[in-house]
């Protein structure tokens, strides 16, 4: 008798079974877990002040084991959220023309999610080559997607400094 045979013939056959059980032909029987569905991004609404945004940014050079280079650091900002239905998103970002950069971050909202939130920026890289000047005007954004759209709750230019 080939084992192997047989044993691929019963995981077939319980393959099978299950989803013959479960299927569309065997009403009233659902194996699959059903947690409803998730409204989608950007869904909903919410009412956000903003608490605090940076004044000013740098970029500085990367620490001493890193390849040469410079990295921005953008302070956080604060935002207070209250009466969130659904899944509004809060994004904060940063564009800098004269090189062509915009980094942002995205806050999923939920009813869960409310109180003071701190929005945080990853750092980002230059190569050495691209800094040429002391100084870069940055436009700083908070802005909501909701059901009324997508709504610029801050936006100010900022002074982004390179540091030696």
């Amino acid at each position: 008798m080939d084992y192997g045979r047989v044993a691929s013939l019963i995981a077939i056959g319980i393959f099978f079974s299950v989803a013959t059980v479960s299927g569309p032909l065997v009403q009233g029987i659902d194996l699959t877990e059903s947690q409803g569905e998730l409204p989608p991004p950007g869904s909903g609404s919410a009412d956000v002040t903003i608490v605090s945004t940076p004044q000013d940014a740098m970029i500085v050079p990367k620490s001493l084991g890193d390849d040469a280079g410079y990295k921005l650091q953008v302070p956080e900002a604060t935002a207070r959220v209250e009466n969130v239905t659904l899944r509004p998103i809060l994004v904060y970002k940063i564009q800098i023309r004269e090189l062509g950069h915009t980094q942002g971050t995205t806050l999923f909202l939920n009813a869960s999610r409310t109180g003071t939130q701190t929005l945080t920026l990853e750092t980002s890289q230059f190569e050495e080559s691209r800094i040429r000047e002391e100084t870069y005007n940055g436009t700083l954004t908070v802005l909501l997607r909701s059901d009324a759209g997508e709504k610029i709750l801050h936006q100010e230019t900022i002074v982004v400094e390179v540091r030696e």
